[in-house]
């Protein structure tokens, strides 16, 4: 074989290494030495699957693309920020976690989606921090926010 073609055959060998190695689906925990925030690991292509410990997640994510992110429960994993989906062909599964929103986050706070985007729910929670929405969003039969204001904070 001429020296030619062995170099075009090592090249096109190497793009699809290349290309197969790029588009592997990951399962990346949050938080680890390599993913810090669940910012940090949406911003690596690979990571399909985001695991998160329970406790409380500080910040905004911004999602474009489609991913799981995954908590323990609703009850023990908590992003205080806003969650925001977007892109034509975004399918994110939020499951296990809920999102918490302060007064100061209104209107544009919680779970924000854009465009064509989608988000497949599981055992997730949207409920704020401040009292007068104790209920949260889609619990104990609800299908809105409460409007239940209670008589005093705890």
């Amino acid at each position: 074989m001429p020296k030619h073609h062995r170099l075009r055959l090592a090249a096109m060998i190497s793009v699809i290494f290349i290309e197969t190695n790029l588009t592997a689906a990951e399962t990346c925990p949050v938080p680890s030495a390599s993913y810090p925030s669940i910012q940090s690991a949406v911003d690596v292509i690979n990571c399909t699957e985001i695991v998160l410990t329970s406790g409380n997640f500080f910040g905004s994510v911004t999602i474009g693309r489609t991913l799981t992110l995954q908590g323990v429960s609703s009850d023990s994993t908590t992003i205080f920020g806003k969650v925001m989906v977007s892109g034509s062909e975004t399918q994110a599964t939020l499951k296990g976690l809920k999102i918490a929103v302060g007064p100061n986050d209104f209107p544009h706070g919680g779970l924000v989606v854009v465009g064509d985007a989608e988000v497949l729910p599981d055992d997730l929670g949207i409920g704020s921090t401040d009292l007068i929405f104790e209920d949260g969003f889609e619990r104990g039969g609800k299908t809105a926010w409460s409007s239940t204001v209670p008589s005093s904070r705890e």
